[in-house]
């Protein structure tokens, strides 16, 4: 992935050190072995995923924000417009007092 360190080695060797800290406290856990196993596939699962999905998931967060940038813009634009309007409405409606009073 483009998040990889340069050095493979080094990051194998974190990836073990993680791996090692996770089996160190999934082993001293009170609970069957089959809990025990359950947890490291878990996590293990976990963690390939979020690695794997990890530019879609950038990806997708950008296009949030450019998604809620658009829409503050359009909403801005919205209540300028909203306010023009009511603008002109209290306009005609002066106009329409002073043609009465007339």
């Amino acid at each position: 992935m483009s998040n990889q360190t340069k050095n493979p080695v080094a990051d194998q060797a974190v990836s073990v050190q993680l791996g090692f800290e996770m089996g160190v406290l999934i082993s001293g856990l009170k609970v069957s072995d089959d809990v025990k196993e359950a947890l490291l596939h878990k996590a293990l699962q976990q963690a390939f995923l979020m690695e794997a999905t990890k530019e879609v998931d950038e990806q997708y967060e950008q296009k949030l924000r450019e998604l809620v940038k658009e829409f503050e813009q359009k909403n801005s634009e919205a209540e300028v417009e909203v306010e023009r309007e009511l603008n002109d409405i209290k306009n005609e409606l002066k106009a329409k007092d002073n043609k009465i009073l007339i």
